[in-house]
């Protein structure tokens, strides 16, 4: 079966101000594009497909199209994500699986399925949005307060499912930040809502995860060596993840307090029979399954090999005893491959060296899978330029970042800020959309302040704060004083 795997739209979001809708149209048109020629069977959107809980209408037209035609080739599965509203993306989901379009936004369906077959038999879509621990944990039935166990909570719903499957295929859609994970300064710290990393191993049992979160395209655990780098090359199938501590980068869990998993998907519909499943693909568009490494190129011509999306409902394999030849893995404490999919275009200049693209995963009969990159087009360039200011108006190395799709960042050197920096930059860098001023010599000291602060959580910043003014850091019933106000802030920041 194929997948693509795509993440982290963040629609309506702007970059220093500048509007990035139209690039992300133009994602949407690749997305599409790439759907199609590829013949996959199934799209996983692993959250964050706005920016912020109350998205601009306009966002939420691009996101309605998108889904539309996308659904048009194939099955849609989407999980929201820390910038999404739980409750609004989730809104009339049943009537909108009619459409092909399977939203997951309530932890307590985690273990209810998108069931879809291709001539191997059956695989199971899981999808696990993204959990605040304060929020998931009640209707989990969790105590603890941290990622893993809520995670860890709706992947036991996921196994429960699973032991009922005769060796189903498992694939797994959420939104979370797993241990060994590369972060950049684009995504929202979600450190606020407990403990925010999470171990490979809590997805144990999938044979393929697909994430979101992240903004870099890579994968985590032993099949990438646990450096979380962006990858070339598909990825070696090992089943043991490397889950070395990684410090956070930032979230939080912001407007879901209200409205997270008050418009949650219905009970499930009452399983196809063997005879409406071809039906069922056809009324929701599925394409033809197209199964293992071979079918990069080739379309199958199997006779028996639609992928039968059965909605929510689970329809039995029309691929005779195909599901039970698959073997169990000897491993199985732990999953397959995990991956982020990345975001299609760089949200901050720490992403300007980042290759951004999309992921077509092709998900072998025993599980295995591999994994082919289509590059992203880029509607523009983020440029990082560092010198003196007459180094950066002289330097004829610099005459390709002239033009109106290069994004830039300045860093000036210049011991004393020069008169009308940004006024003589733009006139040769008509965009450049950030300018500091980091002098180097005996000034350099006049940068302190900012990097004392850069890579801390707003928790650490207050913390550092009140040492700094008193002499000597918060008391034991301070600290929470501190906390609450910070998360008050994040909460406000989508409100």
């Amino acid at each position: 079966m194929r997948l693509l795997h795509t993440a982290d739209w963040h629609l309506g979001r702007t970059l220093h101000r500048l509007p990035l809708l139209d690039a992300q149209r133009a994602v949407v048109d690749h997305l599409v594009d790439v759907a199609r020629a590829e013949e996959v069977d199934v799209v996983l959107v692993a959250g964050d497909v706005f920016d912020r809980a109350l998205p601009p209408v306009e966002a939420v037209r691009v996101a309605g199209d998108a889904l539309r035609r996308l659904a048009e080739v194939a099955p849609v599965v989407v999980v929201s994500g820390n910038h999404d509203s739980a409750g609004r993306l989730g809104f009339a989901a049943e009537l909108i699986a009619a459409g092909g379009v399977h939203l997951r936004t309530d932890p307590t369906r985690s273990g209810d399925p998108v069931v879809l077959h291709d001539e191997h038999g059956p695989v199971a879509i899981y999808g696990i949005p993204y959990l605040d621990p304060d929020l998931a944990r009640g209707p989990l039935g969790v105590d603890e307060r941290s990622h893993e166990a809520v995670i860890g909570a709706a992947m036991d719903r996921v196994r429960a499912d699973l032991d009922g499957r005769d060796g189903a295929r498992a694939v797994v859609v959420a939104h979370a930040f797993v241990q060994g994970g590369e972060a950049s300064e684009s995504e929202r710290d979600i450190s606020v809502g407990g403990a925010e990393t999470v171990p490979a191993s809590v997805f144990a049992r999938a044979d393929y995860v697909a994430l979101g979160h992240l903004h870099r395209p890579h994968a985590v655990g032993a099949a990438s060596g646990g450096d979380g780098g962006d990858d070339p090359a598909p990825d070696p199938v090992d089943r043991t993840p490397v889950v070395p501590p990684t410090p956070a980068d930032a979230i939080s869990a912001e407007a879901q307090v209200e409205l997270g998993g008050l418009f949650a998907l219905g009970p499930p519909e009452p399983a196809a029979s063997s005879a409406e499943a071809p039906a069922a693909a056809e009324a929701t568009g599925t394409a033809s399954a197209v199964a293992g490494p071979a079918a990069a190129t080739e379309p199958s011509t199997a006779a028996e090999g639609p992928a039968a999306a059965g909605s929510d409902a689970t329809a039995p394999s029309t691929a005779g005893d195909g599901a039970d030849a698959r073997a169990p893995r000897p491993d199985g404490e732990h999953p397959g491959a995990v991956r982020y999919a990345g975001s299609p275009l760089p949200y901050s200049f720490t992403e300007a060296d980042a290759a951004k693209s999309t992921a077509i995963v092709d998900l072998d009969a025993d599980g295995s899978s591999t994994v082919r990159f289509v590059p992203v087009p880029a509607p523009f360039r983020l440029v990082r330029l560092r010198g003196t200011l007459d180094e950066l108006l002289a330097d004829e190395a610099h005459a390709e970042h002239e033009s109106e799709d290069a994004w830039v960042e300045v860093v000036l050197t210049d011991a004393l800020l020069p008169a009308r920096p940004m006024e003589r930059l733009r006139a040769r860098f008509p965009q450049v959309l950030v300018l500091q001023h980091a002098p180097e010599g005996e000034l350099a000291a006049a940068t302190v302040a900012r990097d004392r602060i850069r890579g801390r959580s707003d928790l650490e910043v207050l913390e550092g704060f009140v040492a700094d003014v008193r002499g000597e850091p918060a008391g034991e019933d301070e600290v929470p004083l501190l906390r609450a106000a910070a998360e008050s802030v994040h909460r406000g920041e989508d409100d």
